[in-house]
């Protein structure tokens, strides 16, 4: 989802990272080889945990409803002592669909009508936050500012 993607970015971008998403660069190589390399280089890594209902059409990249990748990419990055930010979408069939292992960990939770890519002052204590504040917090809280800068 777009509008995802775009929250998600801002938040990154607002705490002094570079954002990096696999499918925005260019290479020639195997793609998993390319994931762990990102993996690797990264100082977090964001697993949104959202998943839809099978479809009948048989074109699904969504097996039992789960995105099996999303648990290998975060899985990996645990493995490398990454930090992992997990995201989901609010909703019942996402939530159940939540492995065990993923459970205990914290998780942001998100609606779509939080989906936004403006942060207001987020030193202070937001009642209602949306979803790239709440991201943009759990990032400064756990990783800390970066440097990178926009021009």
């Amino acid at each position: 989802m777009q509008s995802y993607r775009d929250s998600a970015i801002a938040a990154v971008t607002f705490c002094g990272y570079r954002p990096l998403i696999i499918d925005l660069h260019e290479f020639n190589d195997f793609i998993m080889d390319q994931v762990v390399t990102m993996i690797r280089d990264s100082r977090f890594l964001i697993a949104d945990l959202t998943c839809l209902p099978e479809n009948a059409t048989g074109e699904e990249k969504v097996r039992q409803g789960v995105r099996g990748g999303v648990y290998w990419e975060a899985g990996m990055a645990y493995g490398m002592g990454k930090t992992v930010i997990q995201t989901c979408e609010d909703n019942d069939e996402s939530k159940r669909r939540i492995h065990f292992d993923l459970q205990q960990y914290q998780t942001i939770f998100w609606k779509e009508d939080e989906l936004s890519t403006s942060i207001r002052d987020i030193t202070k204590p937001l009642s209602d936050a949306n979803f790239a504040e709440k991201l943009a917090q759990r990032i400064l809280a756990t990783i800390g500012k970066g440097t990178y800068q926009t021009d």
